[in-house]
């Protein structure tokens, strides 16, 4: 072999083996440094569950951009140490008849058990638990911490609502967004049994009687109604079971009386009044937090910025009117955030840094009675249930009352710490949440509803 052929070889062999080795143009993009090259053998990552924190109860913010039904932008700060000799002062302007209970809540409910003595609720602002109020007690504090414990025994740690009828009727709202009922003879919190219960998680709760109960969903904001005993086919065999009907969706509050009235608030924070099963808007007015004893007794709260109005309806034959609540100044009462009402018109009500406030302690009997004798009542002093059974105002005594008329019981005095920790953080401005439908007529009516695409 020549000089000439062993040159051409040699390029030849050198040529071929340059061919087989991949240049980095070549590597196929999903293939990267450090990982194995044959993709079907690769192990799919594990995927952790995230542990899912308790969600802060103080709300973010709202900018100053945010409108009725816009979510708005959490802000995360961390808290300072405020300076207590700087604390803000409690300027609620109450009503005259109001008087300081000498505790604080996140949330406060007042009814009325089968007896015709007073049944109020909170949860408490710093561990979220149960209490109940004790009418007869004399100390400062009359709210009694409950061992809250479901018919299997497992304790229910914290809950997000309350809400008590002026039949005797307890229902709360457990954090983890289940419905339960009190059963006063057991002492245990039994989960209100509906046959679509395992798929909704609620956020509120309004107890009117035994047979008016509503909620609203957490995640979706939609309003249901409590429907008895539904007829449905399963199996071919007939079966009633209870069931969470859905009334409407975009609901801020629901608030239901133990006549059956049932007032509910949208995002947008307008109002409206179920009447023959038809949500008819009262017009003009707008409200955060409404409170219903019955048709002609109702309250309520509208929160807009800092500043926090309290309303009433003034009942009349005619027109009834919603009014704002003058304080005992004169001038329209302020900072009350959350209110609640029975049957006899006792309230109970919490301003924004969760202080309680009361106009007494009256429960409600309900009694039988003829037409005849509903006719001699005066209006105001009683409230129709149903033909022959009537509402009136208990005249059961309450020691605590008369305790505080006589001045024998001064109020809790807050902690100043807690107080100006409460005024720093900033102030609860209800508005819809991120993943709640927007836009469109935010509760059911008769004549139409339209919803807009988002």
């Amino acid at each position: 072999m020549n000089k000439k052929n062993i040159i051409i070889s040699i390029i030849f062999l050198v040529t071929r083996c340059t061919a087989q080795i991949p240049t980095q143009a070549q590597v196929p993009a999903q293939i990267k440094l450090g990982q194995i090259a044959d993709q079907t053998k690769q192990k799919k990552p594990i995927v952790r569950k995230k542990i899912k924190r308790p969600v802060s109860h103080i709300p973010a913010p709202a900018s100053s951009s945010v409108t009725s039904g816009t979510p708005a932008n959490p802000v995360t700060k961390t808290p300072t140490s405020p300076d207590i000799s700087q604390a803000p002062i409690n300027t609620t302007n109450l009503p005259q008849e109001f008087s300081d209970d000498g505790a604080h809540a996140e949330v406060v409910t007042v009814g009325s058990s089968r007896d015709g003595k007073i049944e109020a609720w909170k949860i408490g602002n710093t561990d979220f638990a149960l209490y109940r109020y004790d009418q007869n007690s004399v100390a400062p504090d009359a709210w009694v911490k409950q061992v809250t414990k479901d018919d299997k025994g497992t304790v229910i740690t914290a809950f997000d609502d309350i809400s008590t009828s002026s039949d005797g009727v307890v229902c709360a709202i457990s954090s983890s967004g289940k419905a339960y009922m009190l059963n006063t003879s057991k002492n245990y919190w039994e989960e209100i049994p509906a046959s679509n219960s395992h798929r909704l998680k609620f956020g509120k709760i309004s107890v009117g009687s035994a047979n008016n109960i509503w909620t609203i969903e957490k995640a979706t904001n939609n309003i249901y109604q409590l429907l008895f005993n539904k007829e449905s086919k399963i199996g071919g065999l007939k079966i009633n079971s209870n069931e969470w009907v859905l009334k409407s969706i975009n609901g801020l509050d629901v608030a239901a009386g133990i006549d059956g009235t049932v007032i509910a608030i949208s995002t947008q924070n307008k109002v409206y009044q179920l009447v023959n099963n038809t949500w008819k808007e009262i017009p003009g007015l707008q409200l955060t937090n409404a409170a219903v004893g019955s048709k002609d007794l109702m309250w309520a709260t509208f929160d807009h910025g800092t500043v926090h109005e309290l309303w009433k309806l003034v009942p009349d034959v005619t027109t009834p009117t919603w009014q704002k609540v003058l304080g005992a100044n004169g001038q329209p009462s302020q900072n009350i955030v959350s209110i609640s009402v029975n049957a006899s018109g006792t309230v109970f009500a919490t301003d924004t840094i969760g202080t309680i406030y009361n106009n007494g302690d009256t429960g409600v009997i309900i009694t039988s009675v003829t037409p005849e004798q509903l006719k001699q009542q005066q209006p105001g002093q009683f409230v129709q249930l149903s033909e022959g059974l009537a509402a009136t105002k208990s005249k059961i005594t309450s020691q605590r009352s008369d305790a505080k008329k006589a001045g024998k019981i001064a109020p809790i005095k807050p902690d100043p710490k807690l107080v100006a920790l409460k005024k720093s953080q900033p102030q609860k401005i209800k508005v819809a949440k991120p993943n709640m439908r927007r836009g469109g007529t935010p509760v059911v009516t008769a004549q139409k509803t339209v919803v807009q695409k988002k």
